[in-house]
């Protein structure tokens, strides 16, 4: 026997708020992923084109 749940009128309101909420708190993480990502990037920069440059002149 299958159950299945239908939201009620009077909760799809709340369901669609709390939706919300966590969509925009994921995003909020995902946001600060990605400028983590970048800061770490930009503090390694000087590294890598050290790195390509001797990559580059043992060739």
């Amino acid at each position: 026997m299958l159950i299945t749940l239908e939201p009620t009128p009077a909760l799809t309101p709340l369901i669609k708020r709390s939706l919300l909420l966590e969509l925009q708190r994921l995003v909020h993480e995902l946001l600060f992923v990605c400028e983590s990502l970048v800061t770490i990037l930009l503090r390694s920069l000087p590294l890598i084109v050290r790195l390509l440059f001797l990559m580059v002149l043992e060739e």
